[in-house]
This record gives C-alpha cells, structure tokens and sequence, in this order.
C-alpha cells in the first residue's frame, strides 16, 4: 500500500522528502503502467536516482546527499527483505505482490560500485509480467525434467549393484522406503498439476 502525495510535484520538492516519504512517490511514479525503472547511481560525495517508463527517461534525482539516497535503497532493502549491511558482491531478489488489483514483479538488483552500493529496481506487470512467469515455469519444468532424468539413473545403476551382488539387498532400507514415499508424492504433485492445467485451459 502506497499513498504517493506529489505526483505532479517538481523533482527538486520529493527530493526534500525523508527516505520512506521519497521511496513511495518514486513508486508511485514508477508504478503508473507499463515497464518502470528506477536507477541509484553512487557518485563520491551524492547520489542520483534515476526514474524510466518503457525504456524511456522519465526524471532524475541529482544531487541527493549521501545519507538520502542510501536511506531510499535501504528502505527498498527492508521492503524486499534483503539485509541491511552493504552487499559485498551483487544480490538480486524478487518478489510479486498485488497493487490496486494489479498483479506485479519487484526485482531489485544492489551491486557494490566503487564508490559504494547502486541499484536497480525493474517493476513488471501485464504481458511483461506474464511473459516473465511463463519463461520461469518453462525453466522450472526443464530442471524438474533434469532432476527426474538424474533420479532414474540413480536409480538403475542401484538396481545394477543389487543384481549383480545377490548378497546385497535395500528391501528394508530406511532409504529405500524415503524414495518410495517421495516418489508418491512427486506424483500426487503431478496430478495436482494436471488438474490445475486442466482448469486453466
């Protein structure tokens, strides 16, 4: 929930804002339609965030004192749950949440410059956001796949060691019966899925 009160505002008048009040107008901005970017650029002594819609420069932040402008990436920190203390190499974190009935992906990026900590927050939605997801469930199934083709193979070459060493046997082992047990539910898990896709089509 945000309740951006400057929209129409210059940039010099948000710029006077205290971090959290700063924050949620830059949302606000960037939160209007389609592709939003926000950019944090360090420069030794200020910082500067700049603001994009659909790849297209929308506003820049100049000049912002150091303390401000860590304090905006810090409360972006706090609202995707990444820890406080400066990122020592690059830490990328997503979350969706639900504006105004609108579905959306946050993806902040913090990097460690060499004058301290940028970042980089992409909001997607609409047929952005959807081609994000569907990509995603494609490379989440391809690893399902990779990690069922694994398991198989683990599994013959188990069954080659018992064939070939009669005196061998895993009918009561403990593991024996954990995969079984995994194995049914891998597959309750795929009907579920075969329900759901069935009800989405």
């Amino acid at each position: 929930k945000i309740h951006p009160h400057h929209l129409t505002s210059p940039v010099e008048i948000i710029a006077q804002l205290s971090p959290p009040q700063l924050l949620e107008e830059l949302l606000g901005r960037v939160l209007m339609g389609g592709i939003g970017r926000l950019f944090f650029e360090r420069q030794p002594d200020r910082g500067r965030i700049l603001w994009s819609q659909d790849g297209q420069l929308q506003s820049v932040l100049d000049d912002l004192s150091l303390a401000t402008f860590q304090g905006v990436l810090n409360e972006l920190k706090r609202l995707t749950e990444l820890p406080l203390i400066p990122v020592k190499q690059a830490k990328q974190v997503e979350i969706e949440l639900l504006y105004q009935n609108d579905h959306l992906l946050l993806r902040l990026r913090v990097t460690r410059g060499e004058q301290g900590e940028e970042g980089t927050l992409q909001v997607l939605r609409g047929a952005a956001l959807k081609f994000y997801q569907q990509q995603k469930l494609t490379d989440l199934s391809r690893d399902a796949l990779t990690i069922a083709k694994q398991l198989q193979k683990k599994l013959y070459e188990i069954r080659q060691q018992c064939d070939g060493n009669p005196n061998l046997s895993l009918s009561q082992s403990d593991v024996l019966v954990a995969i079984e047990q995994v194995l049914q539910q891998v597959n309750r898990d795929i009907q579920a899925l075969h329900r759901s896709d069935g009800k989405s089509t």
